[in-house]
């Protein structure tokens, strides 16, 4: 990936903005959530299944922020301050940053048991609670966890302290244990339930099954019932003062002006996991999606979509109106179908109800009629925009169809394992095998016209037909991997990739084709074009890959999700959609370009400048410092040894000041780089190194 972060220094006064633009944002999202957390009315995170999510406008728009290590549960979250927090999950996990979520990196916690939650009240001190009563505790911010003894074997679900002294933990076996040593001493009680939140060393709440809440108002000598008027689960409490408190359950939330006095009960169709208040107006509730309000909980806002699905498949037919399809599990494929259709362009994505075979691909050829394919030989078709979906060929099991494509209404192709390949010229009335001449799995289909298509799959095979599949031949591709996508944006050019980071590109139709640079050995499973330079890779582990010339050069973009990227697709240069496994939708309206952040300082430039960067040699980062002296169209580019244009970093007109420019070359292999700024009449160009 190759950010942009600007620094923006001008005259007049100090000022600080934050302009932030993710080139990938999440729309969709099926992993399961956990916990929420804010440490301002601003800047918070939600953890969940191998993924966290930061806000950093009150929970209006979440990007996530990457782990590493893989396949990591997350229970809980805290934050200390803005920039140091800790996250805690599946077998003994702990995981710790100073940047804000930037980097992420492991702390030894020396346990294989599940971890439940993590409270720190300092930078220093902090608890860890999970499985088989364990309580592991830090003295040294997380450089060190030692175990304390519980007493108990149960598992323990909530862990909050005041200071480094005092704290209670909870199990919702019906045990609470309290502290006043820091923890080498525990006392336990009667009570109980799965949240713990004390307003000051007093004053405390505990939300549990069953719809309990308890209060203390003695430091937990002592606990109270309170009236829930809910026999729901309740899962998380939280308050902003004495007064003001909300508690967030199963399908049920409730609210509190007096303390817990009176409780406010507030049913909703959101399975609520968690949940946190910023102030008396604006919280979020997490579980299958986050959601938000901004008048105490009266009503409701979807911020993340959340839901069923592992999609293998995109298309849109213009700007606003797409569909997403394949198998309906949230873990694992399974073996139902799920198909969901945006009319907004993603902003909302409704499930549609269909009880067919997992689904692997969608093609439309209108906002009505579209076709899906899949499992045991599923082909079926909508003509109503997918509220309806029939049947059109006789099942078989053991079939897999991985692919389909329609020149127009009525002639489609759709191919599969076993070298299959079906046509059909009545818009799918009746589909007809075809000769393939191999019995190579077919993963891909694609036809520049009616007459002319291409199939790429398993072990390199690539088939050509130019009469419209009457006859098909097997031509050399060069590659001897898997090709999952074929894609030509006209009758001459086109794409292929595969397997082991493969891009092939030809100009002639298919009569030769040349290895193109991907720098990556990671799996690409479909590659998408725009126009003849602009086009999109998506691929395993988070890969998605750019280029603006053909393909002479691909950049590596991020979303910050390590998921299977399996499918792509845009409807101009800006304007796209991935798709892949945990449900993920994700969407960009600049092509993906990353964010930009401006900071004002006072300073004027006296003339034009451009810095040398630092560090160098550096890997994968770099910062170029550049100054105009008066209003400018200023244009900075970054070009390799041999003169190619790498990456435009900025093209905008400029007020009086100096920048800064921290450039990210992930993608890029090592040697000699060179920036040039072109501001008016002023050029300058300097030489920067990357090693790797």
């Amino acid at each position: 990936m190759k950010n942009l972060v600007i620094l923006f220094i001008a005259f007049l006064f100090l000022q600080f903005n934050l302009l932030a633009q993710e080139g990938w944002q999440i729309q969709r999202l099926s992993n399961p959530l956990w916990e929420v957390k804010f440490v301002n009315e601003n800047v918070g995170w939600a953890v969940g299944w191998d993924i966290i999510l930061k806000t950093s406008d009150g929970g209006i728009n979440w990007n996530p922020q990457t782990i590493g290590g893989g396949n990591q549960w997350l229970n809980s979250v805290h934050f200390t301050n803005e920039i140091e927090g800790w996250a805690v999950g599946s077998n003994g996990t702990v995981i710790h940053t100073t940047n804000g979520g930037v980097d992420w990196t492991f702390q030894t916690s020396e346990i294989q048991e599940w971890l439940e939650s993590v409270y720190l009240p300092d930078e220093n001190n902090g608890w860890a609670v999970g499985y088989d009563g364990t309580i592991i505790n830090t003295t040294d911010g997380g450089e060190n966890w030692t175990s304390q003894t519980s007493g108990t074997s149960y598992e323990l679900n909530s862990v909050y302290f005041i200071n480094q002294n005092r704290g209670w933990v909870l199990s919702s076996w019906g045990i609470i244990l309290q502290t006043t040593d820091g923890g080498i001493n525990w006392s336990s009680q009667t009570g109980g339930g799965n949240s713990v939140y004390f307003i000051d060393q007093n004053t405390g709440w505990i939300a549990g099954g069953g719809g309990t809440i308890l209060k203390t108002t003695d430091g937990g000598i002592s606990w109270n019932n309170q009236i829930s008027g809910t026999s729901e689960e309740l899962n998380t409490v939280n308050f902003i003062d004495h007064s003001e408190g909300w508690i967030v359950g199963n399908n049920v939330f409730l609210k509190t002006s007096d303390g817990g006095v009176n409780w406010i009960v507030q049913t909703t169709n959101i399975n609520c996991v968690s949940g946190y208040f910023v102030n008396n107006s604006v919280g979020c509730i997490i579980g299958t999606g986050i959601s938000r309000t901004t008048d105490g909980g009266m009503s409701w806002s979807t911020q993340l979509i959340g839901g069923n699905g592992f999609f293998n498949d995109v298309f849109f037919v213009d700007s606003q109106n797409g569909w997403a399809v394949g198998p309906g599990a949230v873990l694992f494929p399974s073996f139902d179908a799920t198909v969901i259709k945006t009319t907004d362009g993603g902003e909302s994505w409704a499930q549609q109800d269909i009880y067919f075979d997992p689904l692997n691909a969608v093609y439309f050829v209108d906002q009505n009629n579209g076709w899906a394919v899949g499992s045991n030989r599923t082909i079926i078709n909508t003509t109503d925009g997918g509220e309806n979906w029939t049947s059109q060929l006789a099942p078989q099991g053991g079939v897999e169809l991985s692919s389909v494509y329609f020149a127009h209404q009525n002639a489609g192709w759709t191919v599969g394992h076993d070298g299959l390949i079906f046509k059909t010229q009545d818009g799918g009335l009746n589909w007809n095998p075809q000769v393939s001449n191999t019995t190579e799995w077919l993963h891909s289909v694609y036809f520049s016209n009616e007459n002319n298509g291409w199939c790429v799959g398993a072990n390199g095979v690539m088939l050509k037909t130019t009469d419209g599949g009457g006859s098909w031949l097997i031509e050399s591709s060069g590659a001897y991997n898997t090709l999952w996508s074929v894609y030509f944006i006209n009758q001459s050019t086109g794409w292929i990739v595969g397997d082991d980071g493969t891009i092939l590109k030809t100009t002639d139709s298919g009569g030769s084709w040349n290895l193109q640079t991907s720098n990556t050995t990671e799996v690409l499973y479909e590659v998408f074009f725009s126009d003849v330079n602009n086009g999109w890779i998506a691929g395993s582990l988070g890969t998605i890959l750019q280029t603006t010339d053909g393909g002479n050069h691909w950049s590596d973009q991020s979303s910050g999700l390590n998921y299977y990227n399996f499918s792509v697709h845009f409807t101009d240069q800006t304007t796209g959609w991935i798709v892949g496994s945990w449900g993920v939708v994700l969407k960009t309206t600049n092509g993906g370009v990353s964010f930009v952040e401006e900071q004002e300082i006072d300073e004027r430039p006296s003339g034009f400048y451009l810095s040398n960067n630092f560090p160098d040699p550096f890997n994968p980062s770099t910062r170029i410092r550049y100054s105009v002296p008066q209003l400018s169209n200023v244009v900075v580019k970054v070009f390799d040894i041999l003169g190619n244009e790498i990456e435009t970093l900025i093209n905008e007109e400029k007020q009086t000041g100096t920048y800064e420019i921290t450039w990210f070359a992930e993608g890029l292999p090592s040697g000699i780089y060179f920036y040039r700024l072109q501001a008016g009449d002023f050029i300058q160009t300097k030489k920067m190194v990357l090693m790797k």
